[in-house]
């Protein structure tokens, strides 16, 4: 999906709004959220380009999964709801200590999320937990 059609069409939104607050507010949400997806469409042609390349760099470091969670989460959570889903997440009580790199691990769980949402019907229900065993 081409996130630059829908940010184009909400700057002609702004400059034909004369003044409409409202509207000005719709496109400057449509505008945030598609810039969103732009970042997210170049980190992705970033890393595909590193991998390529054998530079793609992992730092191993003491995290803990449920903050790398909740943060991918919460930065997709915005624009899911608007897509009409529910999505919740469920955490233990404490902290679970991995070796891993936040970044990396916070890009797979943003693009399950991202893949969630497309295949999901409306009103559907996505469910991100971290669990020990």
């Amino acid at each position: 999906r081409n996130p630059l059609a829908p940010i184009l069409n909400a700057v002609t939104m702004i400059r034909m709004s004369a003044g409409k607050p409202e509207i000005s507010q719709r496109a400057a949400d449509i505008i945030d959220r598609q810039a969103g997806q732009l970042r997210r469409l170049v980190g992705d042609l970033l890393d595909a380009s590193r991998v390529g390349r054998g530079k793609l760099r992992v730092e191993l470091k003491r995290i803990d999964l449920r903050e790398a969670a909740r943060s991918a989460v919460e930065d997709r959570r915005r624009e899911i709801e608007e897509g009409g889903l529910t999505l919740t997440l469920e955490l233990p009580a404490e902290s679970v200590w991995i070796l891993g790199d936040h970044i990396r691990l916070a890009q797979v769980v943003d693009n399950l999320l991202g893949n969630a949402k497309k295949f999901t019907d409306r009103q559907g229900r996505i469910h991100v937990g971290v669990a020990v065993h």
